[in-house]
C-alpha cells in the first residue's frame, strides 16, 4: 500500500506534475492485474506447478511497477514502443526471476511458518524435492536467468539497429535496462545484509504477534 500511496503522489492532479496519458494508463493496467493476481492466489491457496508459480509471480512482483515509479522519481520516459517488444518482455522476464528466486530462499523458513504457499521451495518440495535440492535447482535458475539477461542485453545494439532508432531512443531504452539492473542489485543486497525482515528470530516474533514484520532484531 506504500507503493501504491507513492504512485498517487507521483501521478499529481495538476497539469504541471500530471504524468503522461500513457504512462497513466500503463500503471493502471499494472494495478488492476497485481490486484487481481493476489486476490486469485489468497482465494485459492492451492500449490502451484513450478510453471504455474513463476506465470504468476511474473504478475505479482510488480516489477513493472516499480520501473514506472523509478521514471517519475528520476524524471525519464521509458519509451512505449520499445515495452511492447520481445526483446524488453524477455528482458523483464528474465529480471523477473533474479528479483524473485533469491528472495524465496531468503524468506523459505519464514513464510513456510507462516503457512504460505507462494514461494519456489516450498512449490518444488511439493513436486517431490528435498530443500537442498529445491535451493540448488533454484541456484541453477537464478545463474540460467543471469545469463539470459546478460545475452539479451548485449544484443541490444543490435535490436535497436534493426529498429532504426534514434540516439535519444537508443538512451530511453538503455536508461530503462539500467533501471532494470539497479533494482536488481538493490534488491539483493536488501535481502543479503540489509533488513531483518528474513533473520530467524524476527520471523518468530512476526508470525506470533501477528504483524507482517517484526520489530527489528539483530541481523545475522
Amino acid at each position: 500500500m506504500a507503493l501504491l500511496s507513492l504512485v498517487n503522489n507521483l501521478v499529481g492532479s495538476t497539469d504541471e506534475v500530471r504524468a503522461p496519458e500513457a504512462w497513466r494508463k500503463r500503471i493502471r493496467h499494472d494495478h488492476t492485474v497485481i490486484f487481481i493476481a493476489y486476490l486469485d492466489h489468497r482465494i485459492r491457496r492451492t500449490m502451484p506447478t513450478a510453471d504455474q508459480y513463476l506465470q504468476r509471480r511474473r504478475i505479482t512482483t510488480g516489477l513493472p511497477l516499480a520501473l514506472a515509479v523509478a521514471e517519475r522519481v528520476e524524471r525519464w520516459r521509458a519509451p512505449e514502443w520499445f515495452l511492447d517488444t520481445p526483446h524488453a518482455r524477455a528482458l523483464l522476464e528474465e529480471a523477473t526471476k533474479l528479483a524473485i528466486l533469491p528472495n524465496d530462499v531468503f524468506a523459505v523458513e519464514r513464510e513456510e511458518i507462516r503457512g504460505e504457499v507462494d514461494n519456489m521451495v516450498l512449490v518444488l518440495e511439493a513436486a517431490g524435492r528435498t530443500r537442498d535440492e529445491a535451493i540448488a535447482d533454484i541456484q541453477a535458475m537464478v545463474r540460467h536467468a543471469s545469463e539470459r539477461f546478460l545475452q539479451l542485453t548485449d544484443r541490444l545494439p543490435a535490436h535497436y539497429d534493426d529498429l532504426g532508432l534514434s540516439p535519444a531512443d537508443r538512451a530511453s531504452a538503455n536508461t530503462y535496462v539500467q533501471a532494470m539492473r539497479h533494482i536488481l542489485r538493490g534488491t539483493f543486497d536488501w535481502m543479503a545484509d540489509g533488513t531483518t525482515r528474513y533473520d530467524r528470530q524476527a520471523t518468530f516474533l512476526a508470525v506470533s504477534s501477528g504483524y507482517e514484520d517484526a520489530p527489528a532484531t539483530t541481523h545475522k
